[in-house]
């Protein structure tokens, strides 16, 4: 599953482009999974310059994590982090991961990905 940047970079503009975030410069940089925590992405957001620095776990260590029962893919987390970016004025005073914004982005990137299917 080896990505660069660059590419990530593209999947990332576009789907900012969707998600109507174009007013954000978001810079993605991969990481090793020390510096990730439990997590495989994490955003790092800036509200006052719309700036953001999102973490994906290294291509190396992301095959590692992969769970057969839960697939991830860097489009997947992408989406996932940028999601975050609309629900950051609403949360931003909490300093733990609110588990209803969570549970909220997992729905609507599943959506947004895969689509609703009976």
């Amino acid at each position: 599953m080896s990505k660069s940047v660059t590419n990530l970079q593209k999947t990332c503009l576009l789907w900012q482009q969707r998600l109507r975030l174009m007013d954000w410069k978001v810079k993605i940089r991969l990481v090793k999974f020390s510096e990730l925590g439990e997590a495989v992405a994490r955003i790092e957001p800036d509200l006052d310059s719309k700036t953001a620095v999102m973490l994906l776990l290294c291509a190396e260590d992301f095959e590692a994590e992969i769970d057969p029962d839960f697939p991830m893919t860097y489009e997947g987390l992408i989406v996932h982090e940028l999601l975050h970016l609309h629900f950051y004025p609403l949360t931003m005073e909490t300093k733990e991961p609110v588990l209803a914004e969570e549970q909220a982005i997992e729905c609507i990137t599943d959506a947004l990905l895969f689509g609703y299917k009976k």
